[in-house]
């Protein structure tokens, strides 16, 4: 049993360090898409004053954080176009198809 918990767990502790492992350049980006309102949900009732303020606190944290998600996937995206330059740049040092290194 201590050997099947050691091989699941080892896949695991290597996701989790390249999660938070610096890259050549910079630390790996995670990005979290924000959670819908349940408040805007068809069977969500807020007819109450107090439910649409709420709501709408609610509604704009979601606006905000889906705005933070996106400028998020931008820089993850940035991140992963410069580290792949990179790699291909060492590449071509490595095989002589360039000078500048």
């Amino acid at each position: 049993m201590h050997q099947l918990l050691a091989r699941l767990a080892a896949p695991l502790c290597l996701t989790a360090l390249f999660l938070v492992a610096p890259t050549a350049s910079a630390q790996v980006l995670l990005c979290s898409a924000p959670v819908t309102p349940a408040c805007v949900m068809e069977n969500y009732d807020i007819s109450a004053d107090a439910d649409t303020e709420r709501c709408k606190t609610d509604v704009e944290a979601y606006v905000a954080n889906a705005q933070e998600y996106s400028q998020c996937l931008r820089d993850a995206a940035d991140e992963m176009t410069a580290t792949s330059d990179e790699v291909m740049k060492q590449f071509r040092c490595k095989t002589g198809l360039t000078e500048d290194c």
